[in-house]
């Protein structure tokens, strides 16, 4: 059976609060046994190479690092139009991509019908390996908020 849930965790872990897609989505596979339904992927920068992935795919469920007008650590979910407007304004080089490629998609006819974007409003994204304390704080909420998005997906 084919996935039809692709959980897509972005970030450069060299950039602090910029990793958390990646360390979230590693969070997810070691706490949950998850579906054959569902696939994961972990990348820092997004190209076309990625709308092979997008095929037979109903539920993307991106994983970033967020900006919005919020504290850092405020967990948000866009979804649907929301997801390609909030990733042109750059946190770092993947979100710009991450737009063009739904753009992309939407043209070739690969979009998945059903798009989510989960993640943490960062606190810095200077250079470092680890997250930021407020970040880090609240990973455990954005995995678990990750997992529900998946059943969702899954019980839709």
């Amino acid at each position: 059976m084919s996935a039809n849930v692709l959980v897509l965790g972005l970030g450069n872990t060299f950039r602090r609060d910029d990793g958390l897609g990646v360390r979230a989505v590693e969070r997810l596979q070691q706490r949950y046994d998850l579906p054959e339904e569902v696939r994961v992927r972990v990348g820092a920068v997004l190209g076309v190479h990625l709308l092979s992935e997008f095929e037979n795919v109903q539920h993307l469920i991106v994983v970033d690092a967020i900006r919005a007008d919020a504290p850092p650590g405020t967990l948000i979910r866009l979804e649907g139009t929301e997801v390609p407007h909030m990733f042109t304004a750059r946190v770092s080089l993947h979100e710009l991509a991450l737009s063009e490629v739904l753009s992309l998609a939407e043209v070739l006819g690969l979009r998945p019908p059903h798009v989510v974007a989960l993640g943490l409003v960062p606190e810095s994204l200077s250079m470092g390996p680890d997250l930021s304390p407020a970040v880090r704080e609240r990973l455990d909420v954005l995995v678990e908020a990750v997992w529900e998005e998946i059943q969702s997906c899954l019980d839709s």
